[in-house]
């Protein structure tokens, strides 16, 4: 019923990929922001694009975000980016369709992370994913790659 990805290091970059399978139809995916203990945290997200209406927002004080196809289905994929820096603004991009949809069905995602406004450090340590409803299925995959420094 949901995945969990721990253990970032502080002031890192990953690169993050998935190709989620549900065993009941979904239009979404959760996204809930990870702290260093491994417990959810509320974020600030700033801003979003949704594809299937051309739409544009923002938003604050959530403990989740999510990806949206715009239609129901049991796939979903999805590729991004985390910086889990602790001093300062954390942030995360993500760009995430069915599959089997056209660009319509596109959905980003930025997000710029604290613990309040006036925080200036809350680090990203994890993020849990969870389906509107069902559970995953194989054969869910979710890749996770640490970029180095030079």
């Amino acid at each position: 019923s949901q995945i969990d990805i721990t253990g970032f290091d502080d002031d890192a970059v990953y690169k993050i990929m998935g190709d989620i399978r549900t065993t009941a139809s979904n239009n979404y995916i959760n996204f809930f922001p990870l702290n260093s203990s491994g417990s959810t945290w509320t974020a600030y997200l700033y801003s979003f694009y949704n594809g299937s209406n051309d739409s544009r927002g923002g938003s604050s004080s959530l403990d989740r975000f999510y990806l949206n196809t715009g239609i129901s289905s049991y796939r979903f994929g999805f590729n991004g980016e985390i910086g889990t820096k602790g001093s300062g603004d954390n942030w995360l991009m993500l760009t995430g369709s069915n599959p089997r949809e056209g660009y319509a069905n596109k959905y980003e995602v930025y997000l710029s992370y604290r613990a309040s406004y006036t925080s200036s450090s809350h680090r990203i340590g994890g993020i849990r994913l969870t389906p509107v409803s069902g559970s995953f299925q194989d054969p869910t995959e979710i890749l996770v790659y640490k970029y180095v420094e030079s």
